[in-house]
């Protein structure tokens, strides 16, 4: 439906019977790691950096709500400037954005320039300075 990619993927999950929240917290990277930390999460789960990076393109249609990266918008590492590996026009949009919705959460495209299709813009806004996650 999204994209130009098609392959076929069976329903219900094959790890267990049961969804808990403590396995989910425990086992999903958090917004917030490093690229370093990112590279050992999915170590521990078998998968080397090649295949993360590749697994990271599935954000291309994702999306992401304003608290998991307005720090990198506001108050980068305490310093209460904007990360420097941002595009200066990408974070004004950001921020015009989660403002505009007093007090609300909104959620934001992981790949702006091709929100709502499967390919590889997202890595190509990733290196133009348009990602929402920080991989430092």
């Amino acid at each position: 439906i999204l994209g130009r990619i098609n392959y076929p993927v069976p329903a219900g999950r094959r790890d267990g019977l049961v969804s808990s929240f403590n396995e989910v917290t425990q086992n999903l990277p958090s917004p917030r790691l490093t690229a370093d930390q990112l590279i050992q999460n999915f170590a521990r789960k078998g998968l080397s950096a090649d295949e993360m990076a590749t697994l990271s393109g599935a954000h291309s249609i994702g999306r992401s709500r304003c608290s998991s990266f307005s720090d990198r918008l506001y108050n980068y590492k305490e310093t209460c400037a904007q990360d420097p590996t941002l595009d200066r026009n990408y974070v004004a949009n950001l921020k015009a954005t989660c403002r505009a919705n007093g007090g609300s959460d909104p959620t934001v495209a992981m790949d702006p320039a091709m929100p709502n299709r499967l390919d590889n813009t997202y890595y190509a806004e990733l290196k133009a300075g348009r990602g929402l996650l920080a991989w430092m």
